[in-house]
């Protein structure tokens, strides 16, 4: 009889247990009372977890006597006993601060982090510089709290989207506003990861306020290396890397497909499509996984040569940047070219000059086919029972059973789509002192961004059997004058003053054509 009692009390215990689990419900936000999305929710001790979403909610199941952990980048890991929580549950998750006296590029002056008053997130080189970042989004993809950076095409020099809190407007862009080393307005693509020193994203109305309706999205200020005094330095980087698809669909073979299709045709009154003897021919040989045909491992190979020194007068940095990022796709890939050069210099002892300079060549190819008629598209509609070629060594063209578009495999070698972007920028001034605290910087920047795009479609991916090809150009060239006032001076080492005026002009001029052409088999011009 006890050990009946015994037996029943040990099967009572996993349910007496799980009887013991709470489901918690809450809100994650930061110092100002914002939502925190992207922040792991952890039950210590196990794999179990979530995060929170876009409003910072999150939803989780843990027992009574277990702890919460609250964690991300530039946050302050906090843990939290599950005892204690009570319903509606909202924690406040403060940021890191490494350093109060840091120097944060805000508007057309610098603030230290502990002056701050507005929403603002600054990422260093340090918080980079181990990983094979090729563009800015990277760089902020998971390390700037309430920014999201979604890559809408997933391929080299695709398209890459950067919400500051979220979307503000149904039809206008979303897209933030950039300032590269004073310059506004900036493409993000005309810089080299390798030479950005800080990136300064804000976030709030006061932060974004000096930029007018153009920081309505956000602005992100980006300043690149500057040389220093010392023994002059000479670094060289080279880096390799490769991607792959983690993972492909799970589609029919060959042969389910043959009986698939002659199952739905025999359903609907017709005739079957495949043979017998085509579907054992599909068993025994397999057919074609365009999958396969279509991905490839893509290596990616980076070289950087820089030289950066100086003394108490002068400091240069000057670089040098070569990448090679092939696509997962066939024929699909980005070559970069970058120089740059920065140079301070106190010509006298109130005057001084700055100047910052940079050439950037980007070299994009087939990244940018997107919807239907894209490969990926196309290489789960398209048929296994097609070959890649016929016996004539063509490309298979019609699919007499599933898609309504092209060879994926032809989608993405006899289509040519390459843009040639070439950027060139100056920005320089100078800076006088007129007495200590006072100064006036006068800064002139010229923009030069040229835009070649060349395209090519094949007969086999044309439904009138036709070759064509387009070519477009665009010259945009933009000018801007600064002219900064500042006057800054602390008062008894307690109360600090800065006032600063500005008086800014820009200029942006665009130019551009396009022409195509059709023709029967009309030939690539190989430019």
């Amino acid at each position: 009889m006890n050990l009946r009692l015994l037996l029943i009390s040990i099967l009572f215990i996993p349910l007496g247990s799980w009887a013991q689990s709470k489901k918690i419900a809450g809100t994650v936000k930061d110092e100002n009372g914002v939502p925190l999305p992207g922040i792991s929710v952890q039950v210590k001790g196990k794999t179990t977890g979530a995060m929170t979403n876009a409003s910072g909610q999150f939803e989780i199941d843990a027992p009574l006597t277990a702890t919460l952990t609250f964690s991300a980048v530039n946050y302050n890991r906090q843990e939290v006993p599950v005892i204690s929580i009570s319903q509606p549950f909202t924690l406040t998750l403060a940021s890191k601060v490494n350093n109060i006296n840091d120097v944060v590029v805000v508007g057309y002056g610098t603030q230290k982090k502990r002056d701050l008053t507005g929403a603002i997130t600054s990422v260093s080189t340090r918080d980079f510089k181990e990983q094979p970042v090729v563009n800015v989004q990277q760089i902020l993809q998971g390390r700037a709290a309430g920014v999201q950076v979604v890559s809408n095409a997933g391929a080299p020099g695709g398209e890459v989207s950067v919400r500051i809190r979220g979307n503000n407007s149904i039809k206008g862009d979303n897209n933030p506003l950039y300032v590269i080393d004073g310059f506004v307005g900036a493409d993000p693509s005309s810089v080299n990861p390798n030479d950005i020193e800080t990136m300064d994203v804000l976030k709030d109305a006061s932060s974004t306020a000096i930029y007018g309706s153009r920081g309505a999205n956000g602005v992100i200020v980006i300043t690149t290396k500057k040389g220093k005094a010392g023994k002059t330095s000479i670094d060289f980087m080279t880096q390799f890397s490769s991607a792959r698809v983690l993972k492909k669909l799970d589609l029919l073979n060959a042969a389910d497909y043959a009986l698939t299709a002659n199952a739905n045709s025999a359903a609907n009154g017709g005739s079957p499509i495949f043979t017998d003897s085509q579907i054992e021919n599909f068993k025994n040989n397999g057919g074609t996984n365009w999958q396969d045909e279509i991905f490839r491992v893509a290596p990616t190979q980076e070289y950087q040569l820089s030289i950066a020194g100086g003394n108490d007068k002068t400091r240069f940095y000057t670089s040098g940047n070569f990448l090679n990022q092939q696509g997962i796709i066939l024929n699909s890939g980005l070559k970069r070219y970058s120089l740059r050069t920065n140079l301070t210099s106190q010509l006298y002892k109130k005057l001084s000059l700055h100047l910052n300079a940079y050439a950037v060549r980007n070299e994009v190819r087939n990244t940018g086919i997107t919807g239907r008629d894209a490969p990926i598209t196309q290489s789960i509609a398209w048929a296994p029972t097609l070959p890649v070629r016929d016996s004539k060594g063509d490309y298979t063209l019609n699919d007499p059973v599933g898609s309504i578009s092209f060879n994926p495999v032809a989608l993405a070698t006899d289509q040519r789509r390459i843009t040639h972007n070439s950027n060139f920028a100056t920005i320089a001034g100078l800076k006088y002192e007129f007495v200590p605290g006072l100064t006036l910087d006068v800064t002139g920047g010229v923009n030069y961004a040229n835009v070649q795009s060349l395209t090519y479609t094949g007969p086999a991916i044309n439904s009138a059997r036709q070759a064509s090809s387009s070519r477009g150009s665009s010259e945009n060239i933009g000018i801007q004058n600064t002219n900064n006032l500042t006057y800054s001076h602390l008062f008894n080492n307690a109360h600090q003053l800065t006032v600063t005026g500005v008086v800014e002009y820009q200029y942006f001029t665009l130019n551009g054509f396009s022409a195509n052409a059709n023709q029967p088999d009309l030939p690539w011009p190989g430019l």
